[in-house]
């Protein structure tokens, strides 16, 4: 199932929003595990 750019984008505001009091770099580990799940879901769906 395609996930648009938009709800992409609502969803990493929302996080960034929740994270705002979390340390820089929990928030930076965060984003990258974020990005290898995504990588790996582009990988499955393709």
């Amino acid at each position: 199932m395609p996930v648009s750019v938009m709800d992409v984008g609502i969803v990493r505001v929302r996080v960034h929003h929740r994270l705002m009091p979390v340390p820089v770099a929990v928030r930076l580990s965060l984003c990258i595990i974020g990005v290898m799940l995504v990588q790996m879901v582009l990988v499955v769906a393709v």
